[in-house]
């Protein structure tokens, strides 16, 4: 037999590490998004400063790993609503 998952809600955003507008962030690390459901990659796109970066998808997470930023700086992550 076929199984078809019906639900159709999207998952709610929960948490994120580093939290909104945080202050001392390292300048390599990891944006960590958690969902109240299983997730998994769509059509959306993430970025850091508007330049693309890849998420890695697990269960009701998914984390976005970054490097070479600079200390004392601000940095915006933002992620597209599509799916």
């Amino acid at each position: 037999d076929n199984i078809t998952d019906t639900d159709q809600t999207p998952p709610n955003f929960v948490s994120s590490l580093p939290a909104n507008n945080a202050t001392g962030v390292s300048a390599s690390g990891s944006v960590i998004i958690n969902f109240d459901k299983k997730i998994v990659a769509g059509t959306g796109m993430a970025t850091l400063d508007d330049k693309p970066i890849t998420g890695v998808f697990s269960g009701k997470t998914v984390v976005f790993n970054y490097s070479g930023l600079k200390y004392n700086t601000e940095y915006t992550f933002s992620r597209s609503e599509e799916r």
